[in-house]
């Protein structure tokens, strides 16, 4: 009787370690598993964070590229402002007839004006900004001195603009 006693002891202890060699393999698969998953999503964050890069890269080109553009468009269209105010001083000029004081002024100035816009036409956006910064550190004062007065002329201009567009634009009471 001791012998049977004993078989469902073994058995018992033979299913337990056939559940416990199991368990063991389930886990070491999991872990596994887990560790691939791991390392495929570290794989494909360094993808991701590179095409980011990439692509942070592309559109700061793009941006830049579009930038210069607009700048190059803007300087040459002031340029050709300048010429034509320097051609329309010299031609007050010319009409004036007399070589007085006035007229000699206005010749000069439409000079000064004609080669101010010849100097911007010539030059490329980053060449213009490297000027402006090279003046203005050798002459500090003249420099604020020229952008205020730019600013009084630009807000006059915009205030004209504005003023002019205004008064095209029929009133409305505000007591109708």
């Amino acid at each position: 009787m001791a012998d049977i006693a004993a078989r469902p002891t073994s058995t018992a202890d033979g299913t337990a370690e056939h559940i416990k060699d199991q368990t063991k393999a389930v886990g070491e698969s999991a872990a596994s598993a887990g560790r691939d998953v791991m390392e495929s999503a570290k794989e494909q964050g360094r993808e991701v964070a590179a095409e980011a890069g990439r692509q942070a890269k592309d559109l700061y080109g793009q941006a830049r590229t579009e930038m210069t553009d607009q700048a190059r468009t803007q300087q040459k269209r002031a340029a050709s402002g300048l010429l034509a105010v320097a051609d329309e001083a010299a031609r007050m000029a010319d009409r004036g007839g007399e070589s007085g004081p006035v007229t000699r002024v206005v010749r000069d100035a439409s000079g000064r004006i004609a080669q101010a816009g010849r100097w911007l036409e010539d030059r490329e956006p980053g060449q213009l900004l490297d000027d402006v910064k090279r003046y203005a550190r050798r002459h500090p004062g003249a420099f604020l001195l020229a952008a205020a007065a730019l600013g009084v002329v630009a807000g006059r201009f915009a205030k004209d603009l504005t003023g002019a567009s205004n008064d095209d634009q029929p009133t409305v009471r505000a007591d109708a």
